[in-house]
């Protein structure tokens, strides 16, 4: 099945999964950087 808004839905889950993937490596870098102050 290639359910039009099922595709969707999953590429809006994946984007969300990348944006807290990213959100997650930044705040890493944060605290690594407030270390090194």
């Amino acid at each position: 099945t290639h359910d039009p808004t099922i595709a969707n839905y999953s590429d809006q889950v994946v984007n969300i999964k990348d944006g807290q993937i990213a959100a997650n490596h930044f705040a890493q870098e944060k605290v690594l950087w407030g270390n090194n102050k």
